[in-house]
């Protein structure tokens, strides 16, 4: 028989063999498997709580960064004129988002306060709070949306209604859509087919004929449909047939679909440099040392048509070197130096002159000239000051032509594609600056350096004032 000794510390039994059996494992495996699985399942739910609060952590880590950025860069936006106007304009929206940034703000810091205090009452806020954030984007989202997509659908409208009843009438809305049209390569407002029914078409085509239907058979579309809207073939090709399908000389493929999407990407990446920008600018207001350091560099002024010197319906682009619209415009510095060159050149045939013009010539009447403060040579041939028309030319600038300009404070003279016109202005007096003027579609385009052709000997370029300069 096997003796057994009992050791009353550890409560294990021996057997003579020497191989001992715990009795306290005994004693766990077959009574208390129970509180095993306690254990095991309490492992396991801490095991869910710890991921469930590294998520809540980082959610809100997010929210309070892109929150703070979100209200920095609004309260950065507000301090600028800009950004006001814009607050002025279109409210609800820059109003929406300052909600929804402050909003996602007060998310994160609720959330880091629930996760570092273990309180259920406050993360129960916590999911509340990011729910109505998410809310919130998600309305924002689709407001911006629906009126992105109402003003595209207004601004086809406008198009439509200026090609079929402004066109050609109305000369700073012909020239702006010209403009549009010449951009975007674009003809019409659906596509080349929707100047058949146009008032100026009517106007323009000689020969109406029309089908049983009434459809008019034959239209004609304007310059600023061609591809090259100087060209003779533009002048051959832009009367059309309404069956016509396809021409090489006009835009007739690009729709206002196409013009709508291209205003979408114009759009869409004017939003994100603008997002950009301000971010840059908030982030150098806090330090983060995302944004380059400012380096103070001096920007070179340029010779211009000046915005500040023009009439109350002309419309400059391209930075001041294209004017259309109604009405005149002065250069934005004075003729100092002895003899001083510039050249315009005529982009679209109407209404227009070219000369000098003082700071109190009349802007807003056309044509230029009927003033004792302005000397232009004008679209008719006629060179006027002061109502009266001291010279006439018969060659007649066209589409395509450039005018040069001289002026050595003795005489004003003109050139036609590099050749003297010999009609000079010999009254000029006092402080002059560069003058254009257009009307009925007419499109200019002023040019102050890089000219087409060379200067006559001794003139050069118009050189800025010193006070231009040291600004």
């Amino acid at each position: 028989m096997m003796a057994r000794n009992v050791n009353s510390e550890t409560y294990t039994v021996t057997n003579t063999n020497g191989r001992g059996s715990p009795l306290l494992l005994r004693y766990f495996r077959g009574i208390d498997r129970p509180v095993i699985r306690q254990v095991r399942s309490f492992r396991d739910e801490n095991v869910r709580y710890r991921f469930l609060k590294w998520i809540a952590l980082s959610i809100s880590t997010v929210s309070v960064v892109a929150g703070g950025l979100g209200v920095g860069t609004t309260l950065w936006a507000l301090s600028k004129t800009t950004y006001l106007q814009i607050v002025r304009s279109s409210s609800a929206g820059v109003y929406l988002l300052m909600v929804s940034v402050a909003l996602l703000l007060l998310t994160g810091v609720v959330g880091f306060t629930g996760v570092l205090r273990h309180n259920k009452s406050i993360m129960g806020s916590f999911i509340v709070l990011l729910f109505a954030s998410l809310v919130f984007f998600l309305v924002g989202g689709i407001w911006t949306y629906i009126t992105a997509t109402q003003t595209d659908q207004l601004s086809l409208q406008r198009v439509a209604q200026i090609v079929r009843y402004d066109y050609g009438k109305d000369s700073s809305k012909t020239a702006l859509l010209d403009i549009v049209q010449q951009s975007f390569r674009c003809c019409g407002s659906t596509n080349f087919l929707s100047w058949t029914t146009s008032s100026y078409s009517l106007n323009q085509t000689e020969t109406n004929f029309r089908s049983d239907s009434g459809v008019r058979l034959t239209f004609t579309v304007p310059k600023s449909c061609c591809i090259e809207p100087a060209s003779q073939d533009c002048q051959d090709h832009r009367h059309m047939k309404s069956d016509t399908t396809a021409n090489k000389y006009i835009y007739t493929k690009l729709s206002s679909q196409n013009l709508t999407f291209l205003l979408g990407v114009t759009k869409i990446v004017s939003e994100m440099a603008s997002i950009f920008c301000c971010f840059r600018g908030c982030a150098s207001f806090l330090d983060l040392g995302f944004a380059t350091p400012a380096v103070p560099i001096k920007k070179q002024p340029t010779i211009a048509l000046d915005q500040q010197q023009i009439g109350q319906e002309v419309v400059l682009v391209k930075d001041g070197s294209r004017i259309c619209g109604t009405g005149g415009a002065l250069g934005n510095t004075a003729i100092m130096q002895d003899k001083a060159y510039f050249e315009v050149r005529l982009q679209q045939s109407g209404i227009w002159g070219i000369g000098l013009g003082s700071e109190k010539a009349d802007l807003n009447t056309v044509p230029m000239g009927n003033d004792t403060d302005s000397w232009v040579m004008c679209s008719d041939g006629y060179l006027r000051h002061n109502k009266e028309e001291t010279h006439h030319i018969t060659q007649l600038p066209q589409e395509g032509d450039t005018i040069g300009v001289s002026y050595n404070h003795i005489e004003l003279n003109f050139y036609l594609n590099g050749q003297k016109l010999d009609c000079p202005f010999t009254n000029v007096r006092g402080q002059v600056y560069p003058a254009v003027y257009v009307d009925d579609g007419a499109v200019l385009d002023v040019v102050f350096d890089n000219f087409v052709h060379d200067p006559p000997p001794g003139f050069d370029k118009i050189m800025l004032e010193q006070s231009l300069l040291e600004t």
